[in-house]
């Protein structure tokens, strides 16, 4: 698996439900277990209804009805030993979370690489996803996970049944990228086609705009 991969799957904690073939480092959250070195960048701008990524991936996010934006969190990570920069905001209504991440390989490796995922069309071409999926979160899954905690500590609980898409661009070297994730309370999983509409419709209102 490689570590772009890894990432994908570990941003929400859900290696276990989508049958990851590896398991988190040891050193994985060691940024909120140990004394964090100084961090010295920030790539997200967050606020006036907006986020704008400030990084080499520059785009600025608006959603429409009723969203909260965060402020914006800095910090450092390792996915499979290899060291991440990480800036991350969100857009929080009751049920619905619109999450943000421009982030940077720190040792320059090109680690994120997302080629073998599918072209996405939203929300444009440039970028890569796996589609949605839709499946149970349950309580004790969000203890350690910084990004689930991090969610429930800005206004959007995590647990219980969740559909979800990521949706992934990065530059040509591979060493900096741009995540937007949404994340929705749902009644049920097995109805796929509402559930697609679902997803359709939080799409219908983000807009998604490359900047210079």
């Amino acid at each position: 698996m490689t570590v772009a991969n890894e990432k994908l799957l570990l941003i929400f904690a859900l290696a276990i439900f989508l049958g990851a073939c590896s398991e988190k480092t040891d050193d994985l959250d060691y940024a909120d277990r140990v004394e964090a070195p100084t961090v010295d960048f920030n790539y997200i701008s967050a606020g006036d209804g907006r986020i704008r990524t400030l990084h080499d991936i520059k785009y600025e996010v608006e959603v429409n009805g009723g969203f909260d934006v965060t402020k914006s969190k800095n910090r450092v990570d390792q996915f499979n030993g290899t060291p991440y920069k990480i800036s991350l905001a969100a857009f929080i209504a009751d049920d619905t979370a619109l999450m943000i991440h421009a982030e940077t390989v720190a040792d320059l490796s090109g680690a994120s690489d997302y080629s073998n995922l599918p072209q996405a069309e939203w929300p444009n071409e440039t970028f890569r996803s796996s589609g949605h999926a839709c499946l149970e979160i349950p309580a004790e899954e969000v203890e350690g996970e910084h990004d689930l905690q991090w969610l429930r500590n800005n206004g959007f609980e995590p647990t219980g049944t969740i559909l979800f898409g990521q949706y992934f661009a990065t530059t040509e070297d591979k060493n900096a990228e741009i995540v937007i994730s949404i994340m929705q309370h749902v009644s049920a999983c097995d109805d796929e086609s509402a559930n697609s509409e679902i997803i359709r419709k939080i799409q219908a209102t983000t807009s998604v705009i490359k900047i210079e």
